[in-house]
């Protein structure tokens, strides 16, 4: 029988902190730069490399994370290094950080933006078998559970691309040119009118209209500026982006919505017509914005309006299945996701 021992992190390990830098002042291109998060911009300079890094400052639920190769680690992030490999190896170490993830994130303190209780960290206990080889056991059965996970997560994932691409698929036939379709520019068949502001006073949380920005619902209200439907789409920042809004809405200044003549043009039609249009890449300048004009100059075979109707029936049955594929694969990535972090679990309950 071999026995654990715990103690505190601070006494079995050396919390190193990463170091300040900035896009502006230090920006290169060859190493990614991490922090509370994913990479943010490159450095040409590294400091750390295959290294497990926690959160520091702007802390998430996935607060630890494992980086391979060599990287730049800012002052919001730390890593943390064993005192004495002969006791606790490091990567036991690693593992163990990984599965008390929770625990970890347990540690942030603040409300908009969660940073780390330094003591709290350090004094978090550490448990460890009194044997490296019992040690090294633990970790080589963790890396093979990794591998095979790692494996299943990216069929699944693969699974899932392939769902979503078959929709998108569907769309490009239904919109495929048809010779005896007309082709007329999109200025000829919508309208774009302006979104305005709304105080900060109209914004209710309790409020049944969504107001939108560029890229979606920014907040709520109990006012509307259109009646809907509509697709609104985005004008400044995230240009190009589209939504779709069967009822009542206010549009911000950042944005244009959709006027058109329901005689002719099927709402539903043309919101996934503008879907495989492209707006996006229509924005300009530093802060990315469309000129409706531009807009109106794109071209676009439209059929009648029963064969547009046909087509919206039929893209919303395929979008139905596919979206219960797509859910399906979120499911299994979960489960996946859930069973890595069990056996991590396991492992430092002494049960693997």
């Amino acid at each position: 029988m071999i026995d654990w021992k715990s103690s505190a992190l601070d006494v079995l390990c050396e919390v190193e902190y990463g170091t300040r830098v900035t896009r502006k002042r230090d920006g290169g291109t060859k190493y990614p730069v991490y922090g509370g998060g994913g990479a943010t911009f490159n450095l040409d300079d590294f400091n750390r490399q295959d290294q497990m890094i926690v959160s520091r400052f702007a802390m998430s639920e996935e607060c630890v994370r494992f980086v391979t190769g060599k990287f730049f680690l800012n002052d919001s992030g730390l890593t943390v290094r064993t005192r004495d490999e002969s006791k606790l190896s490091q990567e036991f170490l690693d593992q163990q950080l990984l599965a008390r993830s929770k625990e970890i994130y347990a540690t942030a303190r603040g409300t908009a933006q969660k940073n780390m209780d330094m003591d709290m960290f350090r004094a978090m206990e550490l448990s460890y078998p009194d044997s490296l080889e019992e040690q090294k056991r633990i970790v080589a059965l963790l890396d093979d559970a990794t591998a095979r996970i790692t494996e299943l997560t990216a069929c699944y994932e693969q699974a899932r691309t392939h769902a979503n691409n078959l929709f998108t698929s569907a769309l490009r036939d239904a919109l495929k040119s048809n010779p005896d379709w007309p082709v007329k520019t999109l200025g000829e068949i919508i309208s774009l009118a302006y979104g305005k502001p709304l105080d900060a006073k109209d914004r209710h949380d309790s409020g049944a209209i969504p107001v939108y920005g560029a890229n979606g619902v920014k907040a709520w209200s109990k006012r509307s500026l259109v009646d809907g439907p509509s697709i609104i789409v985005g004008r400044k920042g995230s240009a190009g982006e589209i939504n779709l809004c069967n009822g009542p809405f206010w549009p911000l200044d950042v944005t244009y919505y959709v006027e058109h003549d329901a005689k002719e043009t099927d709402l539903e039609f043309l919101y996934f017509l503008l879907s495989l249009m492209d707006l996006p890449g229509l924005a300009k300048g530093v802060k990315p914005g469309i000129n409706r004009n531009e807009v109106y100059g794109l071209t676009t075979q439209v059929p009648p309006l029963q064969e547009q109707k046909r087509s919206v029936a039929r893209l919303n049955q395929t979008r139905a299945k596919t979206a219960e594929m797509v859910a399906a694969y979120d499911a299994k990535l979960q489960a996946a996701k859930n069973l890595r972090q069990s056996i991590l679990e396991a492992a430092f309950a002494g049960e693997l």
